[in-house]
């Protein structure tokens, strides 16, 4: 520690006590540092009553004392610091990018379902949803969303029963709002029937087919050789038919008649080609689009080509619209 002495100068520019001052000043020594160390030992500056300090602890102006006080709570400290916890080893998350929608693992969750919707929680944790153009839903009886299923299954009494008519041998579809039922045999009226809704329904015959039996094939029924040299292909959809035609040869015959068969509903054209079914409000429950006509792909010669007619839709009509 640095001891640094006053100057001569200095004692003479305040000679004895300061001005204004009404107490004695600490006694000053005079002299030169000349000869002196710069450095001062820790004794001479220590506490202990030596010249240089004061003895032992000075109080500071609002210090706090380390003693207890008449209402102060002094806290229990622990003698030791507390065992860490145990510690568990993981691994560290991947850095790799969600895998998403894995079909042969994924797990749709119902509760999420729409109409043409369908959601599902991942193996990495992620959710997919997928939506469609066409409805992949209906609502049951209780307000529950079901997955429609248009495979073809055989009719029992119990599921004709829904069909509001007689059980007769045929096909109708596994899951939908309305069922859609087709008959064994081509020359049964009628060959289709489409629920509408309630007690509504439409459907048709084919005028002069044979009683040929029809083939399943998941959605679709094929009856082969209904009239000479043609076939009649129907597919079911979730709430419609789609029916092709198939004209083998250029002897098979042209003009087709389908006489309709229809529950609370009434057929009309639409003035572009299309037939709509309205119910008895005047409220239109179903349509069905014009027909259209595809020439089958050549596999020899021109006389090879075939013409194929389709139409899609709830209902047929005559190839010279007489329905």
């Amino acid at each position: 520690m640095a001891v640094l002495a006053g100057t001569e100068q200095v004692a003479l520019a305040y000679p004895g006590n300061s001005p204004g001052s009404g107490e004695s000043a600490p006694d000053q020594m005079w002299g030169t540092a000349a000869g002196r160390s710069h450095r001062a030992s820790a004794d001479a500056t220590s506490a202990d009553g030596a010249a240089g300090g004061r003895s032992g602890h000075q109080q500071a102006p609002d210090e706090v004392s380390g003693e207890s006080r008449p209402g102060m709570t002094v806290l229990d400290q622990p003698s030791a610091p507390p065992e860490p916890a145990p510690v568990e080893v993981v691994d560290a998350p991947s850095d790799t990018t969600p895998q998403g929608l894995v079909p042969e693992r994924s797990e749709e969750l119902p509760e999420e379902r729409g109409e043409r919707e369908r959601t599902y929680r991942n193996p990495d944790g992620t959710l997919t949803t997928r939506f469609y153009t066409e409805p992949v839903h209906f609502k049951d009886a209780e307000g529950e969303w079901k997955e429609i299923d248009t495979d073809l299954v055989p009719r029992t009494a119990a599921r004709g029963a829904r069909a509001a008519t007689a059980v007769a041998p045929g096909w109708e579809t596994e899951s939908t709002s309305s069922p859609v039922v087709f008959a064994a045999t081509a020359d049964a009226d009628p060959l289709v029937t489409l629920g509408v809704d309630g007690a509504r329904s439409i459907a048709y015959a084919v005028h002069g087919a044979r009683p040929v039996q029809g083939e399943t094939s998941g959605s679709t029924v094929l009856y082969r050789e209904v009239r000479e040299g043609a076939d009649i292909e129907l597919v079911a959809g979730g709430s419609s038919v789609k029916e092709t035609v198939i004209l083998k040869d250029r002897n098979a015959p042209t003009e087709w008649r389908f006489p309709l068969r229809l529950e609370g509903l009434s057929a009309a054209d639409d003035g572009s080609g299309g037939v709509v079914f309205t119910d008895a409000a005047g409220v239109q429950r179903a349509w069905m689009p014009p027909g259209w006509m595809q020439e089958a792909p050549a596999t020899e010669p021109p006389k090879g080509k075939c013409p194929r007619a389709s139409r899609t839709g709830s209902s047929r009509r005559t190839a010279g619209r007489n329905w």
